[in-house]
Formats: structure tokens, C-alpha cells, sequence
């Protein structure tokens, strides 16, 4: 009898224990991915997960945090099946399970489509693409599963500065893009080249400083 009641609490222990890693912890309607829950949360075969890979000491990293918080949050209202993640890869690598490891530099983006783990594919988000809502929103509704039927409401689109000069892409489903083509796209949408500029004279002043990989 008491070894029966010893399994029963070793197994309630186990199922706590289970459940307890997989409670996520959201800041502003942001997931934290960490090194215990990257598989179920970023690798989530029924969702979306558009993760940011960031240092908490880069400034390039704090500035876009407030703006990823934003944009976690009106697309929560419009879909379940996309979320918004951040994994500080400051101190820690990318784990192996992941279809993409490359962190180089601070912030990235990437986008993990939802998909069997075994197929997961991903988009990475252009390191010296512009960073304003509207690119990100655009980047979304372009690239997401979800892409028929998120959308941004006139509201909404009031809020985002010069984005009715922000077009579509027209993209090929079955394509295969990288970086470098997830760039001509945006490029072909990008309402901001100045700001862009602006972004390129402050990450140059940002590497004469002696830090390299990290970039705005």
C-alpha cells in the first residue's frame, strides 16, 4: 500500500513538474522563450511564432522591444495562430533542435511558421531592414500561414506612420526565400529610406565604438 502511494505522488510530481514547464511566462502579451521551453513554445506546430533574439545590454535591442510589445499586441486581438516570442541570446546558443541557429548579431528576427517540427521552415527578418511597425505589420501579413486573413484595421492603420505608401508583395507560395530575398522584397515596399540611412550613420557610430555585432 505505501509503495502504491509512493509511485501515485512520484507520477503527480512528474505530471507538476511536466506542466510546469510548460507555463510560459509573457511580458506585454510577449512569450520568453528560454533553453527549457524553445521546442513547445518557438517549434509550436499549430502556430506562427515570430521570435526576437535579443541582449538585454544592447540599446538596439531596448529601443525595438517597446514596438515588439506593440505589434504582439494588436495582432493578438486578430489571430490566435500567430505569437510573439523573445529569447535572449545573450549568454546562452540558439539550441540545436532549432532549424535556425545563426545568431550573429542583435536584434533578429525570424519568423518559424507553424508546421511538423520535422519541416519547420523559416523566414529571417533583414538585419538592416527598416524597423517600423508598418515594415513589421507588412512583414506579417506578408509572410505569416495566417496572412488571409490578418489584417490591420483603418484605426489601426491611422496609428502607423506612412503606411498607406507601404504596398503589398507579391510573393510565390512555394518559394524558398532567405534573407538576402526577404530583403529585395521589403525593399520594394520600404516607404522609410531615409530612415533606413539614419539607421546605417547610427550603426556605423555604434561600430566605431568597438562593438560589432550588435546592430540597429
Amino acid at each position: 500500500m505505501d509503495f502504491k502511494i509512493l509511485s501515485l505522488f512520484s507520477f503527480l510530481i512528474c505530471i507538476v513538474s511536466s506542466l510546469k514547464d510548460l507555463t510560459y511566462k509573457i511580458d506585454n502579451n510577449v512569450y520568453v522563450a528560454t533553453l527549457t521551453n524553445y521546442d513547445s513554445l518557438v517549434l509550436n506546430k499549430n502556430k506562427d511564432v515570430f521570435v526576437m533574439f535579443y541582449s538585454p545590454i544592447c540599446p538596439f535591442s531596448q529601443k525595438l522591444l517597446p514596438t515588439w510589445e506593440q505589434l504582439a499586441t494588436r495582432f493578438k486581438a486578430q489571430s490566435e495562430d500567430i505569437i510573439f516570442a523573445k529569447f535572449d541570446g545573450s549568454e546562452v546558443d540558439v539550441p540545436e533542435s532549432s532549424p535556425w541557429i545563426e545568431l550573429e548579431e542583435f536584434p533578429t528576427m525570424v519568423l518559424f511558421k507553424k508546421t511538423d517540427i520535422d519541416k519547420k521552415s523559416f523566414i529571417m527578418y533583414p538585419i538592416e531592414g527598416s524597423r517600423t511597425l508598418a515594415n513589421l505589420a507588412k512583414f506579417i501579413e506578408s509572410f505569416s500561414t495566417n496572412k488571409n486573413y490578418i489584417t490591420l484595421t483603418k484605426e489601426e492603420l491611422d496609428e502607423i506612420d506612412n503606411y498607406d505608401d507601404v504596398t503589398p508583395l507579391e510573393i510565390d507560395e512555394d518559394e524558398e526565400l532567405d534573407a538576402n530575398d526577404v530583403k529585395v522584397l521589403l525593399d520594394n515596399i520600404d516607404a522609410d529610406a531615409g530612415e533606413i540611412n539614419d539607421s546605417n550613420e547610427d550603426e556605423k557610430e555604434f561600430n566605431d565604438e568597438g562593438t560589432i555585432n550588435e546592430k540597429r
